[in-house]
């Protein structure tokens, strides 16, 4: 749905953030919008004008079979995935409850998911969190360096026409 943003009718100097029409304007034309000075006083629209705002494009989403996803971890990298997971599903009830298991149990939610699909939204908010916890976790090597953050967005790269 198209946005407007609310302007003062003599500079065009925008006033507050974008947003709906008011109901009582929708089915003027947009020429009609700019200026309304011609409407009533009543409806308190003197000196103020309408124009539509452009809505940014959303980024495609870019998809990868999660097997081919997988192909793109190193043999130490998959060994460090693995662990992770034993470590995750032996989390016992008590252990959800420890703020020092938090890091844990946040693999375990992020691997139900994971499990739950066979295609990956690479540049989904979830996927990219879920991979910064993987960094952070080892899973691409040592966390604080450079490298990790590195080899997390090379695995996150869109999918190439052999991948989808």
């Amino acid at each position: 749905m198209t946005k407007f943003q609310k302007i003062t009718a003599a500079t065009a100097a925008p006033i507050g953030a974008p947003g709906d029409l008011p109901p009582e304007l929708i089915g003027l034309s947009d020429e009609s919008l700019a200026d309304l000075s011609w409407v009533d006083e009543a409806l308190g629209y003197a000196g103020v004008g309408f124009i539509p705002v452009a809505e940014p494009a959303r980024p495609a989403m870019e998809r990868i079979a999660k097997v081919y996803l997988l192909n793109r971890f190193t043999k130490e990298e998959e060994r460090r995935f693995a662990k992770l997971q034993v470590q995750a599903s032996a989390l016992s009830v008590q252990d959800l409850d420890n703020p020092e298991k938090d890091d844990l149990f946040e693999m375990q939610r992020f691997l139900r998911r994971f499990d739950a699909v066979s295609v990956i939204e690479l540049n989904s908010p979830q996927t990219l969190g879920a991979f910064e916890l993987l960094r952070q976790l080892g899973v691409f090597g040592d966390p604080l360096a450079a490298d990790s953050t590195a080899r997390r967005d090379q695995i996150l790269t869109p999918a190439g026409p052999d991948e989808k």
